[in-house]
């Protein structure tokens, strides 16, 4: 998995993001003659849960302070911007600055760099907020809607903002950047206490054998396996063009409610528990866009990439992953 590059830094990379491209390269790695290096790096070094991967070196770097250096690199892939709802709404302000800063201090790392490497910077689906009434996905070459100030937030005024940073240096020759747009994923290291639904109900149901839907469950999302995740983003980083919008994610859409009771079925058939589904009908900041689907069309075929992972296989992983963490 390197055919165009032979060493990868991944900025954030103890996070969800990191992980699961380590535990990739790590089953990948045994039959490969000539290993990529790997560099993690991340504020907290010493709290790193290092994956068993025999190529990887980690560094202690803050972004957030100008003039740092990085290890020389092939691709530098900027995932330290914190996908944290409660972050984004208890303090706005550091939120905007964690994604704008880092990413304006790595173009200029990179500009002083003697091999300016690539920058794969990873935005979101939602800088396009709502999706107009009548479509079914976001494609890759949607503009992205006016937002009001009031109802912008502080991540995806970052995400926009970091983007649009990216596009003009790479424009003026400063640095090489490409633009990943990721949407909704599961897999065994997601979260599970955090903002992230289907994370939540797995944990649940291990825990309190019980899954509650807070709201209503009406919102429609879709979910791609970290695993699949992590392999389309190193295509991206072997194959991408900074003329292209990629997106990342799947197009199996599927409700919030569709999917409590997908993991309790899940569930039922692993453990043979019966599992009951609460339904709150509340209402949260944290719900989100109503529709959060991505078309990935032009993605899969410039780049020859496929969906691998039902997302049955997927709850499954995670369901195993969680009872073993609590055996």
């Amino acid at each position: 998995m390197k055919d165009q590059f032979n060493s990868l830094t991944i900025l954030g990379g103890t996070g969800f993001i990191g992980k699961a491209v380590l535990s990739l390269l790590e089953k990948d790695s045994p039959s490969d003659t000539n290993p990529l290096s790997v560099n993690i790096v991340s504020r907290n070094a010493a709290a790193i849960d290092k994956v068993k991967f025999s190529h990887v070196r980690f560094f202690s770097v803050d972004l957030l302070k100008r003039g740092f250096t990085l290890p020389e690199s092939d691709v530098i892939i900027h995932a330290a911007s914190p996908a944290s709802a409660a972050l984004n709404s208890a303090d706005p302000g550091l939120m905007l600055r964690s994604i704008v800063r880092s990413t304006s201090n790595l173009i200029d790392c990179v500009a002083r760099s003697q091999s300016r490497p690539k920058i794969l910077f990873l935005s979101s689906g939602a800088v396009y907020g709502e999706m107009a009434s009548g479509e079914e996905t976001f494609w890759e070459e949607w503009r992205t809607s006016s937002m009001d100030r009031e109802s912008l937030s502080a991540y995806v005024e970052g995400k926009r903002t970091a983007e649009a940073m990216l596009r003009e240096a790479t424009e003026s020759g400063t640095c090489n950047g490409i633009i990943a747009r990721l949407f909704a994923f599961s897999g065994e290291h997601l979260p599970r206490d955090r903002h992230f639904a289907i994370g939540n109900f797995v944990e649940s149901s291990v825990t309190t054998k019980k899954i509650v839907v807070r709201s209503d469950g009406s919102s429609i999302r879709s979910y791609l396996d970290e695993r699949d995740m992590a392999h389309w983003l190193l295509s991206i980083a072997q194959k991408g063009t900074s003329d292209q919008i990629y997106h990342i994610g799947s197009e199996r859409a599927i409700s919030i409610l569709e999917l409590a009771y997908l993991v309790a079925e899940r569930s039922e058939l692993m453990t043979g528990v019966k599992m009951p589904v609460e339904i709150l009908g509340q209402s949260s900041p944290l719900d989100g866009v109503s529709r959060y689907v991505p078309s990935t069309v032009q993605t899969r075929e410039k780049l020859g990439l496929s969906e691998t992972i039902s997302l049955e296989s997927s709850i499954d992983g995670m369901l195993r992953a969680a009872i073993s963490q609590r055996s």
